[in-house]
């Protein structure tokens, strides 16, 4: 699946080898040989928005879309609906089959932004928390970025700045 950036939005940051982490911090566990391998994803700022893209493995991104496929009953949709043409009973719309669920990356809209803040955890990394409302329900996430001991202040007074920009 293809990230859509319109021509009338403006990437601010661009910033390869970050890791998204769920809650308000990462946990100690995640930031140790101990915690779960994270691949390193990208990370944009634009003018409306913050995308975060994980980067995969090739074995992920052959079976992850297989996986969402199986669970969702959709390849056996698809044998009977094959099955059903092959035999001469009828036609199908395949558009009916809806493939759009499994998104692959985090797009944060500014406007749903409560909170932004560069802070740092355990003493020697600094971290990006973003607090943001998702469907009625406050969420929270953490990015380190590849230089995690250099501060991101910088940062959050850019995202800051998109947010009051936008709002215009």
């Amino acid at each position: 699946m293809g990230i859509f950036i319109p021509s009338d939005e403006v990437v601010l940051v661009f910033e390869k080898g970050v890791k998204l982490f769920d809650g308000e911090k990462p946990r100690y566990k995640d930031l140790t040989a101990m915690g779960e391998a994270k691949a390193a994803g990208v990370f944009f700022l634009t003018n409306r928005k913050i995308i975060f893209v994980p980067r995969r493995s090739l074995t992920e991104s052959i079976l992850e879309p297989l996986t969402f496929l199986l669970s969702e009953g959709l390849i056996k949709d698809i044998l009977e609906i094959a099955a059903e043409m092959s035999a001469g009973r009828g036609s199908a719309d395949l558009g009916e089959l809806d493939l759009t669920q499994g998104r692959d990356f985090l797009e944060i809209p500014l406007s749903s932004i409560k909170e932004v803040k560069a802070k740092k955890a355990y003493l020697f990394t600094n971290y990006l928390m973003v607090r943001y409302e998702e469907e009625g329900t406050s969420t929270a996430c953490s990015f380190i970025f590849g230089q995690a001991a250099r501060s991101k202040k910088d940062l959050e007074k850019k995202i800051l700045q998109a947010m009051k920009e936008s709002k215009r």
